[in-house]
């Protein structure tokens, strides 16, 4: 074989399985080309070549699920332990995963034949594939001097002093997978702290709207309101006010106006959906260890709470129960009543199409009004919705019938995908706006985004906070 076939393979070859899990599952591209697939291209040339196929696996697998984590907020070992949520894929999700792992077992048994002579071939090979890293990490480090001296130019030398190496997230033509899960460091950093002793209190949007509220919805023995708490999927705090307002402009109607308080801000996140949960909850760190955590450790966290006073608990989720084992800890924290996919579809809920095969979210906010209005007891209800349709990838166009219309915004006019997750956005709060609309008893409503969304771009996903996602709430007048 010709050294020259060899670094091919290794240099750009191994990279295809990467390339077609991201242009197929919308995963994102920090870099063309990953460097550990060349030094392992060097490592075979003096390893025995019965080991190449498990090298090749491994690094394909470490690529690819440090491109899931850092597209998603999660943690290697959170992605892992949800394996199982795969099966609730979409179809056209599932076989892109099918056909991304047959090809990367076709080059791992590719890679055991690929064999160089001793002497100059190997040296060669060797050679190539170490000054071929050299220039894509030279070309990259390059590039960021370059803009950091254009944000120098541009912003003056004290703000340019607060830019970081990594500020400017343009897709390089280099990638270490194994450098940036071991950099991880919100997400570990935050479960290695929070495996001993006490979470660390974090700012919630629920406790704050009910601190604030007039309503006191802790232990009254008077008429308390129906709470209704919403985690919107993808809600992210966008930097262009003109974009913030038209998403929660259906709230402008005169009969939501005539009937609430409007009550907006902002809190902090880190992670994905299950750590805003969390956040939300129990106000505080806890994360992804709500997942294990037992009902005595969950006690001050709001299900419990609100049951205690004689609030009747119930959470709804458009997605099936067994993905990060909502089925199991909802009920741990305190929810007396919990509704997934399959009891919805049983009640002829309709499904929506996406990333993940679930109820459509305006389906359940309808359900939820019933539920507000149908008759009941004299128990207060405390329910809480996590939407799902706004999942990125989110589909282009928007499956929806009355779409908003992005003609506003330039940046959404010149982007199907920043079109489409703004009109499923604010699907979710024109559902909301009609059912508070509708309600007879005095309802709190509070909509928080669970994380940013995930766009792929960098230049997408500078347009949002990395830091903070927004709320609102209505909060009735009288």
């Amino acid at each position: 074989m010709h050294w020259p076939l060899y670094v091919l393979f290794y240099a750009i070859v191994l990279n295809v399985p990467f390339w077609l899990a991201a242009s197929t599952t919308g995963l994102m591209l920090r870099g063309w080309f990953c460097i550990p697939f060349m030094l392992l291209g060097i490592a075979c040339l003096f390893l025995p070549n019965v080991l190449a196929p498990l090298l090749v696996l491994l690094v394909i697998g470490i690529d690819i699920v440090n491109a899931i984590c850092q597209t998603y907020y999660l943690s290697p070992s959170q992605l892992l332990s949800n394996m199982d949520g795969a099966i609730s894929f979409s179809r056209s999700r599932i076989a892109c995963g099918a056909l991304v792992l047959v090809l990367a077992l076709a080059l791992a048994a590719a890679s055991r034949y690929l064999a160089l002579r001793p002497g100059e071939s190997r040296k060669r090979a060797a050679l190539a594939l170490f000054f071929l890293s050299l220039g894509f990490i030279g070309s990259d480090y390059a590039q960021t001097v370059v803009d950091n001296h254009a944000a120098r130019l541009s912003h003056g030398s004290m703000v340019a002093d607060s830019y970081k190496l990594d500020h400017f997230s343009r897709s390089h033509l280099s990638r270490m997978p194994v450098r940036s899960l071991t950099l991880y460091r919100k997400l570990l950093d935050a479960e290695i702290a929070g495996t001993s002793g006490t979470p660390q209190p974090s700012p919630a949007a629920f406790s704050e709207v009910l601190e604030r509220s007039s309503f006191a919805a802790h232990g009254q023995t008077g008429a308390r309101p129906d709470i209704v708490l919403v985690l919107v999927e993808s809600w992210g705090l966008a930097g262009d006010p003109a974009l913030r307002s038209a998403i929660t402009a259906p709230y402008d109607d005169a009969g939501v106006r005539s009937r609430y308080n409007l009550v907006q801000g902002q809190v902090p996140f880190f992670g994905p959906t299950v750590v805003g949960e969390a956040r939300e909850l129990c106000g505080n760190t806890l994360g992804f260890r709500v997942l294990r955590s037992s009902s005595a450790q969950l006690a001050s966290c709001a299900p419990q709470r609100l049951a205690a006073t004689g609030y009747r608990t119930t959470a709804v989720h458009g997605m099936e129960g067994h993905l990060f084992d909502r089925v199991t800890w909802y009920r741990t924290i305190g929810f007396q009543e919990t509704w997934f996919r399959s009891q919805l579809s049983a009640l002829g809920l309709p499904t929506c199409v996406g990333p993940f095969i679930g109820t459509c979210d305006s389906a359940i906010a309808d359900w939820i009004g019933n539920r507000l209005r149908g008759p009941r007891d004299s128990a207060p209800q405390f329910i809480y919705w996590v939407t799902l349709n706004s999942h990125l990838p989110v589909p282009t166009p928007a499956p929806l019938p009355h779409p908003a219309s992005c003609g506003f915004s330039s940046a959404l006019a010149a982007s199907p995908a920043l079109c489409s997750w703004f009109q499923l956005e604010t699907n979710v709060h024109q559902s909301v706006a009609r059912l508070a609309a509708s309600v007879q008893r005095p309802t709190v409503f509070i909509l928080v985004g669970d994380h940013a969304p995930p766009f792929t771009s960098p230049d997408l996903r500078a347009q949002f906070s990395a830091e903070d996602v927004p709320y609102i709430a209505l909060v009735p007048n009288q």
